[in-house]
């Protein structure tokens, strides 16, 4: 009950920051938007030109486009702007206010901020992936959705786990930030299912920079394609992750000297 007071004392100063410059409200929605357009009209070029990528159609793909958004939404809600908050008190020494509050830091951390015109990608995200599966005529059963919502929590955790472990590295570094144009980068090869790539890349997306397991997965289990034999992956991989992430955290907080010294 107390965390969630928390986070609503938050969003709420988070729907104010944001109503309060309009202007830059309306741009980002735009900016949105024109983000939305242009993944989806990619798709329908690609399919102009064939009836299948993979063993993905293109009903497949625009359900993929859905959970690509409402990830994207996930990370720019409360994740980015959290650790950015966060990296910037390092270097300026109001992390030490972080370490003050009566809850875990790493968890405060990821609460703190909300860009609340987020919302944008995560409804629009939700609305694609219904759509996409009424058109195609799926006929999930309720275990296929339980599957769908455990993956997805899956791909949350190993998305939020793989930025705080890049952000730790502020404990270290003055200048972080071009970690994150770096994953952002890598982060829209996820707007393509992960079988379109070369093994080596594969490699990469799954074990390395792991938006494999936040995008194509999800999407897999409900379009049907995910066998069931990978599921233990599926679960194992994002925990590790987040272990990870907290001994890293652990590390950081060891080394960090504070604003006094």
């Amino acid at each position: 009950m107390y965390l969630a007071r928390v986070i609503g004392v938050h969003a709420r100063i988070g729907i104010l920051k944001d109503l309060q410059y309009r202007v830059n409200f309306a741009g980002q929605l735009v900016n949105s938007a024109l983000g939305f357009l242009l993944a989806i009209g990619s798709i329908l070029v690609v399919f102009r030109h064939t009836d299948l990528l993979g063993d993905w159609t293109q009903t497949d793909l625009i359900m993929l486009i859905g959970v690509f958004s409402i990830v994207r939404g996930f990370i720019n809600l409360f994740v980015r702007p959290g650790l950015q908050a966060y990296m910037e008190g390092i270097r300026t020494g109001l992390f030490d206010y972080v370490l003050l509050k009566p809850l875990d830091s790493q968890l405060y951390v990821s609460i703190r901020e909300f860009r609340i015109w987020s919302l944008v990608d995560l409804l629009t995200g939700v609305g694609l992936v219904v759509w996409s599966g009424w058109v195609g005529g799926l006929e999930a059963s309720l275990f296929t959705i339980v599957l769908f919502f455990v993956t997805m929590l899956a791909g949350f955790s190993v998305v939020l786990a793989f930025w705080f472990i890049l952000g730790t590295s502020a404990f270290w570094f003055i200048k972080v930030d071009n970690i994150f144009v770096v994953f952002d980068s890598l982060f829209q090869t996820a707007r393509w299912p992960l079988t379109v790539y070369p093994g080596a890349v594969r490699i990469l997306l799954t074990f390395v920079v792991p938006v494999a397991w936040a995008v194509t997965m999800p999407a897999a289990t409900l379009a049907g394609k995910l066998e069931i034999g990978s599921l233990w992956l599926t679960l194992l991989v994002p925990a590790f992750f987040v272990a990870v992430s907290r001994i890293f955290w652990k590390i950081g907080i060891r080394h960090y000297s504070g604003a006094s010294a």
